[in-house]
């Protein structure tokens, strides 16, 4: 089954892709049912491939990424299921509908819910897309449409922001791995086999009693992440160039029971030479989709589009930057904890020169300026300089995407470091450069 341009979609680049979307339900769900050769008519669960269809076709009508769209309706139904094994829609004890489990929504007709997989599944990515919209939930940084962590907190919102989805446990400061969000997720990293970068929140960043059904409270409305976020993968266009994100199987045909051409090697660069289709054996669950691709040297494949990623990466935020002079920066973050000043780490090593890498799974960030090597890590007083182990008076903070760490250790071998109590600054000099650091004492 190969993806078939529609009619109905207006496709323009600005950026992000964007679209603009006939709002009539009735004409939209025949469209995808149309396009993804469907009998809405058939009260059974289509095959995994057309049920892939279903759901990619869905979300990109409202510029949802494929993948949040696909995962909902796995963990909502367990199997990508709609109706029992009588044709009936599958209605839970909580009265949610279908595939997307729809509950409580006046604005959709009930029993169309239940007999229209299409109209079950459209009103679930409108609800979705709702909730991505809401001024009362936070944003990830830009808040860009295509970037899958960015739909965290409207994802959250599809089941509820009450405590028992909170980022964080309260009570332990531990990640709360049975928050709804959070499964969501997971099912895209499992079934998508996309890589998602885990957002640092801390316990700090959200406000709730565990005894109330008041809605969680967040400290703020906007989370910057210096953190390399990951665009959908089914936007890819022909003629672009693409890299792969691992070594990949170059297949003849788009599904694994084709003859495998070559491995793509990590990194490489190849390019997209048409629409993506889906898995021709319809008996194949996948969450990805297909990519005919072309190597430097004419070889033609296709690759699932889980591995391939924009030659160009999603830019990482930074601390604001002010260029004082040309031997002077100035930047913001800095804070006080128990008497001691912490200070952004990662902008003021680069601005140094310095080597700096954050490695996710043990939590540790590691500063290499040319003559010595520190190892700290997340939430932690041990440190690790040149290999001898080290205690701070001060555990390493992560806050927002920001590692901070005491001034000291911010300062590379040789510099100088001084704290302006007027000013409330902290400054760094070195090889004729000063960085220098506003600190919030308050915060």
């Amino acid at each position: 089954m190969k993806k078939i341009l529609k009619p109905l979609i207006s496709v323009i680049a600005i950026g992000a892709i964007s679209l603009s979307v006939n709002t009539d339900k009735n004409i939209s769900a025949n469209n995808i049912a149309n396009t993804c050769e469907y009998d809405s008519a058939s009260k059974g669960n289509p095959d995994y491939s057309t049920m892939n269809c279903l759901l990619t076709e869905t979300a990109l009508i409202y510029d949802v990424p494929p993948e949040i769209v696909k995962a909902i309706a796995e963990g909502e139904s367990g199997n990508w299921r709609h109706f029992d094994q009588n044709g009936k829609a599958i209605v839970t004890a909580d009265n949610g509908i279908g595939i997307m489990q729809i509950t409580n929504q006046a604005d959709y007709n009930q029993d169309r819910l239940k007999s229209d997989l299409v109209y079950n599944i459209q009103a679930g990515v409108e609800t979705l897309d709702k909730m991505f919209k809401r001024k009362d939930l936070p944003s990830i940084n830009g808040g860009e449409r295509d970037v899958l962590e960015h739909w965290y907190f409207a994802v959250m919102a599809y089941n509820g922001t009450k405590p028992v989805n909170s980022p964080i446990i309260q009570a332990t400061d531990e990640r709360n791995a049975n928050a709804y969000q959070e499964k969501i997720f997971g099912i895209v990293e499992k079934m998508g086999l996309i890589d998602l970068e885990v957002l640092p929140f801390s316990s700090e960043d959200f406000q709730y009693d565990s005894n109330s059904k008041e809605n969680i409270k967040f400290s703020s409305m906007n989370y910057p992440f210096e953190l390399p976020l990951t665009k959908s993968k089914h936007a890819f266009e022909t003629n672009q160039k693409v890299n792969t994100t691992t070594n990949a199987n170059l297949r003849s045909r788009p599904t694994t029971d084709s003859p495998l051409l070559d491995t793509l090697r990590e990194g490489e660069t190849i390019t997209i030479t048409g629409p993506f289709e889906y898995d021709e054996v319809s008996t194949k669950k996948n969450h990805f989709v297909w990519y005919p691709v072309k190597r430097s040297d004419g070889t033609k494949g296709y690759v699932a589009s889980s591995y391939l990623n924009d030659s160009t990466p999603t830019p990482k935020p930074l601390p604001p930057v002010t260029s004082a002079s040309n031997d002077v920066v100035v930047v913001d973050g800095g804070k006080v904890v128990n008497g001691r000043t912490l200070v952004p780490i990662r902008v003021i090593s680069e601005e140094f020169n310095s080597k700096v890498d954050w490695n996710q799974k043990s939590k540790t960030v590691t500063i290499n300026d040319g003559t010595s090597e520190v190892v700290l890590t997340a939430n932690s007083k041990k440190i690790t300089v040149n290999g001898q182990p080290k205690i701070i008076d001060v555990p390493v903070r992560v806050e927002n995407g920001k590692t901070l760490v005491p001034l000291v250790v911010a300062s590379p071998s040789g510099s100088k470091a001084s704290w302006d109590q007027n000013k409330k600054q902290a400054s760094i000099s070195f090889n004729g450069k000063t960085v220098i650091v506003n600190v919030n004492p308050n915060n």
